[in-house]
């Protein structure tokens, strides 16, 4: 069974005395993309691996300005304020079992590329008067990412040059991810070898600035919806 990591933990922990609590909780999938001419529905299963029932709630926020400094995860409080639909927004799932998140996405007319991420979190029980003082008690929630592409998906960069950096831009209506890279020196040696470029993603408006040790074309690896390329930026 596929248990992913979680994208954002919760440190609801009260450090108390001796012995360790844990709600044994995991998700199927952190990223769910929505791409134009695919399904439309799609879900997140929710996994109990404890002896008792689990107790989950689920919240949604709209991101406005993502990868940016201005970034704002708004949760939405009226459903029908954004054109995703995430139900239920609240479970009980029994020990050893699972049930399904469901997501669904009514905005087909979409320009640019729409991001949400969506909480998955265990409702924990009071603990009993008598166990106040004995239990650490660890909370872990999950965090799905959720990118609704527009019909027409497309990145593309923009780049400056300068003599220690490189600027890269997305002026497209859709992500791109730098997978990698490499910026090399005209001749490699012992002493002087290729540098690695991070991996990035660029949602559209975002920039990227690489460091520049060498003058020669710095090769990028990238990842957009509509497939995988490899370019050299002179």
């Amino acid at each position: 069974m596929l248990k992913a990591l979680p994208a954002q933990v919760c440190a609801l922990a009260v450090l108390l005395l001796s012995s360790l609590s844990t709600q044994a909780m995991y998700i199927d999938r952190a990223i769910i993309d929505f791409l134009p001419g695919e399904a439309t529905r799609q879900d997140v299963k929710v996994i109990n691996d404890s002896d008792d029932n689990l107790y989950v709630k689920i919240d949604v926020m709209e991101v406005i300005n993502p990868g940016t400094e201005q970034e704002e995860r708004k949760p939405v409080t009226n459903p029908d304020d954004i054109k995703l639909l995430v139900t239920p927004a609240k479970m009980v799932i029994p020990p050893k079992s699972s049930k399904l998140v469901r997501l669904l996405n009514l905005d087909d007319e979409l320009k640019e590329e729409k991001v949400y991420r969506i909480n998955v979190t265990p409702i924990m029980p009071p603990l009993q008067e008598e166990s106040k003082e004995s239990k650490v008690r660890v909370v872990i929630a999950y965090q799905v990412l959720v990118l609704v592409a527009p019909n027409k998906p497309h990145y593309l960069l923009e780049t400056e040059r300068k003599t220690d950096s490189l600027t890269v831009k997305n002026t497209g209506n859709s992500y791109v991810i730098i997978t990698g890279g490499k910026q090399c020196p005209a001749t490699e040696t012992a002493d002087i070898k290729c540098l690695d470029v991070a991996t990035k993603r660029l949602y559209p408006g975002n920039t990227y600035q690489i460091e520049q040790s060498y003058k020669q074309p710095t090769e990028l690896s990238l990842q957009g919806v509509v497939g995988n390329e490899t370019v050299s930026i002179p």
